[in-house]
């Protein structure tokens, strides 16, 4: 898990792939396996997913660039007629397990300098976990949320304090994604994310081959 949060971070999201210039592909552990060119051809509409497990749970952008049907038309209209009427649009899910705002935004820095014409993130069931990585950065960090926290102590309970303090550490991260974005030139989607466990699908399918897993299944949606 150190290697996943403290090491891998500090390496770029992407890299160039061996033996074929100008095909970028993930570098980092657990990455969705989705690729793209720069240049980018003409006649593409690049979209980038930022955030946590939320996006991750949503698979390669490949597959979700022929399943959009919902968000067909709100992405054609937040795309525009920027490359036209017959554009391609390609997905790219950069959605990693376990990353909060600090490590989404590091990210989305990134991912400004592929050319994207839209970048959707989703971000927030994380930012209540400390910084647990060494280095002068995230100890700035871990001190900035105890002053905060401190803060709202004095009229809140330890636990709502807490919870406020990772709020407002969310908040300016957030500003500071949006900022970011504007001064690209790339409209960004910050997205509400799934309020229960049961609005994210398993990656993999349930095991009813299972006597007692079946058993408990049937038990929960009959509400026993």
């Amino acid at each position: 898990m150190d290697d996943y949060y403290c090491n891998e971070v500090k390496k770029p999201f992407f890299a160039e792939a061996a033996g074929e210039k100008g095909r970028f592909a993930p570098q980092r552990k657990e990455a969705q396996p989705d690729t793209f060119l720069l240049p980018k051809p003409a006649g593409t509409r690049r979209v980038f997913i930022i955030g946590e497990s939320v996006a991750a749970l949503l698979g390669s952008g490949n597959d979700l660039s022929g399943k959009m049907t919902r968000g067909r038309k709100l992405l054609k209209k937040l795309l525009g007629s920027a490359a036209g009427a017959e554009a391609k649009t390609e997905i790219i899910n950069c959605g990693m397990d376990g990353y909060e705002s600090y490590r989404i935004n590091g990210v989305l820095e990134e991912v400004l300098k592929y050319s994207p014409d839209l970048v959707v993130a989703l971000s927030g069931n994380n930012d209540t976990l400390e910084e647990s990585c060494p280095g002068l950065e995230c100890e700035l960090r871990r001190r900035k949320f105890r002053l905060y926290e401190k803060y709202f102590d004095i009229s809140n309970t330890g636990r709502v304090a807490r919870k406020k303090a990772a709020l407002k550490m969310h908040e300016a991260m957030l500003l500071k994604m949006a900022a970011s974005a504007k001064r690209a030139g790339v409209p960004i989607v910050f997205c509400t994310l799934p309020a229960a466990v049961k609005d994210m699908p398993p990656r993999q399918p349930a095991p009813l081959q299972s006597r007692e897993f079946a058993l408990g299944y049937r038990l929960f949606y009959s509400g026993k």
